[in-house]
Formats: C-alpha cells, structure tokens, sequence
C-alpha cells in the first residue's frame, strides 16, 4: 500500500481508492490470460499482479527482480516477467546472420557467455545451434545502432559514461535526469549509471545540444543542466534539463521545448506567447496571460505626468513612446496628448515600487533605470560625454540607455538665469528632439553650438540652453568691467591687450585686436569694444530693408559672394547678408551704361560674368582657366548683379579708332541680320551676337569691331587715365594692388 499524491479512483461509499498506475493495471488484467504453459518449465504459470514487497522474487529469463506483473510457478520457485514470458522463441538479429532460437541456460553455476557484451548470464539466450553464437536477452532487445557496438555514451550531464540497456520495473521507481518524468514513460531502452541511479530515456539522451526554437528566435538555446531556472513557456520550475540562452536569460524546459509552432497561443494584450494559467475564448480566438488579465484600467505613469493612461487596443500606426516600436495589443494611451505606451513598457515602472534601492524613474527615458557600476559603450543620454570613472551611473540595458549620477539629480527647472534676463519665464530641463533629416540644429543661445543630450528651454520664449552654459557659476572677479553682448551668451570681461601680446582676431571684424577688447575666458571669444557697439544699418546695397548684427552658422555675402560664417550685417525681411568688412563699402562710380551708382571689388569669392566682354571673372582662390582674363578688379552693381572687368568699363562710350575714318560707338550686343552669321571688320573673324562691339555711328556705315580689337584705342583716349585716378582716390585698398592695377591696364596692348 502506497501514499499518493495526484488523480485517484475512488468510492466514497466504502472508502476505496486506487491511484491511475494501479487502476489501469486491473483494467489491463482482464484481457491476458492468468495462466500459460510457457516452454521452459513444466508446470503451469499463474500471472501474479501484485507482488510482497518484502518478499525478493527474480526473473529467471532476464535475471532481475519482479516487482509486479509476473508469471510464477509457487512450487518450484520459478518466476518470468510478464514482458518475458512474451519473448520471441525465434529471432532474427542483425548480429547474426542465421535464425537464433530461444531457451533456458543450463542450470549450473558456469552460466553462458554473450557473444555480443562478453558477460555471462544464467538466465535466457538466444542461440544458433549451427554456430555455437549466444546472444542474452537483454542485448537481443537494445536497439539495431547499439548492438553494433555503441553501448555506451559519454554525456555532459553525468561524470560516468551511461550505458544503454533495456528498462526494467526497478528503474520505474526513478526519474529521467532530464526531463523529470518516470522513467516508465517511455517504454523503450534507457541511458543509466547504475552506481549513482542516474538514468535518462534515450530520446532524452539522445537531445540535440543547440537548437532554435520559434519561441525565442533571436539565439539559438543550448542543452544544459538547470539550475533554480523557470521555464519561459509553461513558468514552472525546470528539474532536469533546460535549453538556455545566457544572453536573454532565457529557459525552456525539455518537455516545452518539443511542443511545435502549431502549438503556439498568442496573448492578445502583450502578443507574446501565453504560457503558465491562460484565459481564452475559444469561440473568438482571444487569449489572455495571467498578467494581462490584471492589468488595471488607468494607470499613473511618471514619463507622462499630466494625465492618467487608459488602457486601450492599439490603432494601426501607433507607436511606443518608451521603446519607439510599433504597438501591438493592449496600450496605455492618453487621447488628449496622443501618448502611447504598450504594456510591457509601461508595467516595467513597477520595479520602482518593488525596489526603489535599484531602480529610478526618469523623465527622460521610457522604463525605469537601474543603478549599476557596469561598462556602457554609448554616451551618457544628458552630456553626450563618455564614461571617465567606474563610478556607479543609472541605465536600462535594453535600451542602451543611460545616465551619470550628476546627470540623473539634475535639477528639472531653473527660475531665473543671469543668461536669460528678458523674460520672465523658467528654463525646464528636456531631452533634445531626435532630428529628422533636413531640419534645422537646436542651438544653444549662449555659446551657439549644437546642444548635444539634454538642454533647458524657456517655457515662455525659444530661448535655449545647453548643460554646461545652463549650469556655469559666474566666475568673474568682482569689480571686473563686463557687457553681455548680443552675438556672445557668455558674459564678456574687458581687457587691454598691448601690440606686443599674443596675437587675438577680432570675431566681429576679423581684424587684429589691440586696446580695449572684450574677452571670454570660457570660449576664446574676442571682440572689439567698438564692435560690441555696432547699431543696426541701412545700405546702399540693399536700401529697403535695415541691417541687423547676427552670428550664423554659414551665409553667403552678396557683396563679395564669399562663403563664411560667424558674424554678418542680416536682413531681417529676406536673405541677405554682408559680411562686415563689406558693409563699409560704398558704390561711388558713375557708369551712363548702367542705371545704380557701381563699387569697386578688389575680386570676388565666385565666378561671374563680365556685362561687357561677356567673359568669367575669376575668383581670387580659383585657377585661369583657357580664356579668362587674369585681371581680377572688378566693378559691381550689387543690387541688380551687373559687373565688369575694371578693363572694360566704366569705358567711353564713343571713340575714335585710327582704322575707321567715322566714330565707332559702344553696344551691349549687335544682331546686323537674321543670317546667325556675323564678322568682325577689323579682324575679320566671327564674332558672337551677344558680346559688346563698337559699331560705327553713321546709319550707313556698317563697320563693326570686337570690343577687344578696339581695346588699344581705348586705352589711348586721353581722358581714360584721369578718370581711372578719380576712381582709385575713392576706392580703399592696399598701395601695391593700385601698381599692379595700373601695370595690368596700360600694358594690357
């Protein structure tokens, strides 16, 4: 009589019960015959079902003890499993290649020896009689693939090797090592080491070492032995084997890791696969995890602060504010803001309840972040600065995510700032916005560099900080003259640098800094005291609009057409920018040919076309190209982009030539005919339509020259000269330009 514990019959009115093993034993015994005449004994077998306990009874085919379900023989002590009084009385092996037949050995203390395992055995053999071969029950029943030899096997979960053989009733009282089931389970062959009782059923045995399994894709699970593990599948405690993932803590136990994908149910709040207590509707096909099924209706959460979350199904296109994925199932979404988080997520904050020692709620990450010494490869979330001690820092390691001490306890609002003095509004701490490709970069307005992690925004008007401005005690020393300029956040100190000091460029002007200047000891930062006072402007350039002082990041002169950054003269309705070097630059020269007064550029930063000889003005830093001309001078009508080489204008309008005997006049362009063919008179090749001639002045007279064959005459006009030193008296620039530009001039022919 045994205790057990599980599924019983039972009979409540006499008090009788019989556990499932024993009850189906009663059923199986109504169908065998309760006495046979077996071959190797002379007297009848009565089937015992149950057998003493106390009392040892042993197989005579097989040679080990009964424990139930045998044939005996009272008298003469002579006893047979029931599986074999069953045997074959002839066999065909492939060890063999004759018919063995069965029979007893003979009953002597010698015994036989096994031709196959080499032991000896008293009790049944298969025999070939033409061959003398034997071979003992027990290896004539192990499976085709042993028999040729692979008895045993080396497995990583036992110290000794573990030999395969067939099951008997005394291995039904123990447990398979690896799945954790009876060894009676299988009815085949079974791996054991009888001196420590360790037995495992040979597909058990016999499981792969690494596999990959549909419930956990991301890595392969190895074959392991489990230790205080839970299966992820059916959440129970894993005894035996585990197929593991180390990388994910990741278990399946050996029974779970069988089961096929059509196997698989869904929850359909967290869309993960159920496992453990599940509720369904089978009707709808709708599933619930036991967490899911508890989830509450609202929920309080500290990376939404304004208002509570509802629990709700997910839309199509939404996604998690927490992990930026797709939301799939049950959400935790506030209507109003359009917030979402799916559960999994949004769960994840109850670790700051369960243990607020490790984990902190942070406005800037979705989950909870936990304390931790551990290394981190990214940049910490707030500073966007690499990890310089082992000191302990805040992360999730899902999401790669983390934080410095310092950076955690920063203060989330500031009241008022020496930076921020205009406005009444306080600066609160936020995480920069991820950029989309093709927006704008979010500036610091302090020190006008990209804000890199977390930043302090107004919350009344854009202006902006970054960490280290936001935070910067004022380090000046009392009694210091400063001025908060407004190209610079950063206060500014006043310093007199004499000629003989180190070399320091102006930020405004870009020119050499001697005498009062005002310094920034943080940034390198250097500017004129006279440029600190700098009003805005209007200019003959661009006369409509005014001028404002402005630092940007990069901006084309329309003077000059010079590419830069840094400080510019800026319109304020439209884009257009002066450096301000070039804003001092007056248009002073009188042209009949154009309606604006011109100026005069010493070059130009990009290549444009002359109005008169219709040829490219080289810039100063580009290379002469076939056909360009050297000189670089030019004459320039900013507002309308007209411009000529300082050679070919302002030029009179009306000469006389020495190959002409009537005066010849200047023309922007000449068409004669509709033939698309035209010569010059003077050098008598074609001459392009489009390019400025000097044609003759009387209506009669077709003679018409290139306007560079006219240049010689040109040049002689007496008159030429004076007006070129007019012009050059108004016009600042070095003393060695004004030498070359007359040089390149009068030499040119």
């Amino acid at each position: 009589m045994k205790r057990f514990r599980g599924f019983t019959f039972r009979c409540e009115e006499c008090d009788f019960d019989l556990d499932i093993e024993c009850a189906q034993k009663s059923t199986y015994g109504s169908n065998v015959n309760k006495q046979i005449q077996h071959f190797s004994h002379g007297d009848p077998l009565i089937l015992m079902e149950v057998i003493d306990e106390d009392k040892e009874v042993w197989c005579r085919a097989c040679e080990k003890r009964c424990l139930n379900n045998a044939y005996s023989c009272d008298s003469c002590q002579f006893f047979l499993h029931k599986s074999c009084a069953e045997l074959q009385q002839e066999l065909c092996h492939p060890v063999h290649s004759h018919t063995l037949k069965l029979c007893p050995t003979v009953d002597d203390d010698a015994g036989l020896s096994c031709d196959f395992c080499g032991e000896i055995f008293h009790g049944f053999v298969y025999q070939c009689n033409e061959c003398q071969f034997h071979l003992d029950v027990i290896c004539a029943q192990l499976p085709s693939s042993e028999t040729r030899g692979q008895k045993q096997t080396d497995h990583f979960g036992h110290r000794h090797p573990l030999t395969l053989r067939l099951r008997d009733d005394e291995d039904d009282s123990f447990k398979c090592r690896a799945c954790d089931e009876s060894i009676e389970r299988c009815l085949g062959p079974v791996y054991g080491c009888e001196q420590c009782k360790y037995f495992l059923h040979e597909s058990c045995a016999e499981l792969p070492l690494e596999r990959e399994h549909f419930y956990h894709e991301e890595h392969p699970l190895k074959l392991q032995v489990a230790k205080y593990h839970n299966c992820a599948l059916c959440g129970n405690r894993i005894e035996g084997y585990t197929y593991r993932c180390e990388q994910c803590d990741f278990d399946l136990d050996v029974l779970c890791s069988e089961k096929s994908e059509e196997d698989r149910v869904f929850c359909s709040g967290c869309k993960k696969q159920c496992s453990g207590l599940t509720y369904a509707c089978d009707t709808c096909k709708f599933y619930l995890d036991e967490a899911c099924s508890e989830l509450p209706r609202e929920y309080e959460h500290f990376f939404h602060p304004l208002h509570k979350l509802t629990l709700q199904n997910s839309h199509l296109g939404v996604y998690c504010r927490a992990c930026e994925k797709k939301c799939c199932g049950f959400t935790f979404s506030c209507r109003e803001c359009k917030f979402h988080m799916d559960v999994v997520c949004a769960m994840k904050a109850e670790k700051v309840t369960r243990d607020p020692d490790c984990y902190i709620p942070h406005f800037s990450h979705g989950h909870p972040l936990k304390i931790t010494d551990e290394e981190w490869n990214t940049k910490c979330l707030a500073c966007s600065k690499q990890r310089l001690d082992s000191g302990l820092i805040y992360g999730c390691k899902k999401c790669g995510v983390w934080l410095h001490k310092t950076c955690a306890e920063l203060p989330q609002k500031i009241d008022r700032h020496f930076f921020h003095k205009k406005c009444a509004g306080q600066l609160n701490l936020e995480v920069r916005p991820t950029l989309e490709p093709g927006l704008r970069k979010v500036k610091c307005w302090a020190c006008h560099k990209e804000c890199q992690g977390f930043l302090f925004r107004c919350e009344i008007c854009p202006f902006k900080l970054d960490l280290a401005c936001a935070l910067m005690p004022s380090i000046i020393p009392e009694g210091t003259q400063t001025k908060h300029f407004t190209g610079h956040g950063h206060p500014l100190q006043l310093r007199q640098i004499n000629e003989d000091a180190t070399v320091r460029w102006c930020s405004v002007c870009e020119n050499h800094c001697v005498d009062a200047t005002y310094e920034c000891s943080l940034c390198e930062f250097f500017v004129h005291a006279s440029c600190t006072e700098l009003a805005p402007i209007r200019h003959p350039f661009h006369p409509n609009h005014r001028f404002e002082l402005r630092n940007k990041d990069r901006f084309t002169c329309e003077a000059c057409l010079k590419e830069s950054s840094g400080f510019t003269y800026d319109c304020h309705s439209c884009p257009f920018s002066l450096h301000v070097g070039c804003a001092n630059l007056k248009p002073k020269i009188q042209f009949d040919a154009h309606e604006h007064y011109l100026c005069f550029f010493d070059s130009l930063y990009a290549k444009v076309k002359c109005n008169a000889c219709r040829g490219e003005i080289v810039p100063c830093s580009g290379k002469k190209n076939k056909g360009e001309m050297e000189i670089k001078e030019v004459v320039r009508c900013v507002r309308c982009n007209y411009n000529r080489h300082l050679v070919c204008g302002p030029l009179p309008c009306t000469i006389k030539s020495e190959d002409h005997k009537h005066d010849i006049q200047l023309e922007d362009e000449l068409h004669e005919d509709e033939s698309g063919i035209y010569y010059c008179d003077a050098c008598e090749r074609k001459r392009n339509p489009e390019e400025s001639v000097y044609r003759c002045t009387q209506a009669r007279c077709p003679y018409v020259a290139h306007f560079d064959c006219m240049k010689s005459e040109v040049f002689l006009v007496p008159f030429i000269a004076q007006d070129l030193c007019n012009l050059l008296e108004n016009v600042p620039f070095k003393p060695e330009a004004q030498n070359q530009m007359f040089y390149a001039i009068f030499v040119l022919n």
